[in-house]
């Protein structure tokens, strides 16, 4: 049995409480005896080099092949994330390169970027899974039903719906809503939302940034990602849209 530990949206950017909260959640996860973690993206608020290095050092206590980051819409431009797994996040470059997944026995983590590149203003925020990524997604769900193994996928923006879809959402939601569909071994670990919610086989954390225990964990039985902590308190979309 693996136990995963599910945190998202820090937002590091040299806010004391932002890395209070990440650095309480990091030991709590520890405390539970977590093997693998799990950081599904915005871990910075603006992708700079100065905040990728701050979450290299929050981030010091974990084994490289412990770890899968992937980035949010926060973390700049594609190129950035690039450049902080070949930098200042290269101890985990094995774990959260997109492409690539993880093999920890009874499960297989693969890493996703729902980064999308060239935005207009208005679209910062949206999300988006490349053709090449969805194809190989498929690929590794047969290969790990067959091999009865859980299939974790890490990525920022889920399937979920949010009250701003057109703006802030995953574009091509439901293509990554029918891999779910078809795989029943096939689980979504997400962020984005600010929110913890459990959909199916989709589960969204709360904001590090913004919730008081933003912890995630789930323990693999019998084939399957089951929860097995959260808090009581789900966190809130409004609050991260600021209203």
């Amino acid at each position: 049995m693996t136990r995963f530990a599910h945190l998202t949206d820090m937002h590091l950017d040299g806010s004391r409480a932002h890395r209070s909260r990440f650095d309480a959640a990091l030991s709590k996860a520890q405390a539970f005896g977590a093997e693998h973690l799990l950081i599904t993206g915005d871990v910075t608020g603006s992708g700079s080099f100065k905040e990728f290095q701050e979450v290299a050092d929050a981030l010091r206590g974990w084994p490289g092949h412990a770890v899968t980051i992937v980035p949010g819409n926060h973390d700049g431009h594609p190129k950035r994330w690039r450049d902080a797994i070949a930098g200042p996040l290269r101890n985990f470059r094995l774990t959260s390169t997109p492409g690539m997944f993880t093999d920890v026995g009874d499960a297989v983590i693969v890493p996703v970027s729902s980064q999308l590149g060239g935005r207009a203003p208005l679209f910062w925020a949206i999300g988006h899974v490349s053709s090449g990524q969805v194809q190989m997604l498929h690929e590794i769900a047969e290969t790990s039903r067959a091999l009865g193994k859980v299939m974790v996928i890490a990525m920022h923006h889920g399937p979920q719906l949010n009250l701003l879809q057109p703006l802030d959402g995953l574009t091509n939601r439901h293509v990554i809503g029918d891999l779910v569909r078809s795989y029943p071994n096939v689980w979504i670990c997400c962020g984005h939302d600010h929110r913890a919610l459990d959909l199916g086989q989709v589960f969204v954390a709360a904001s590090v940034a913004e919730h008081e225990d933003p912890l995630r964990t789930y323990d693999v039985i019998d084939g399957r990602l089951v929860p097995t902590y959260r808090s009581e308190k789900p966190g809130s979309y409004l609050d991260f849209l600021g209203l």
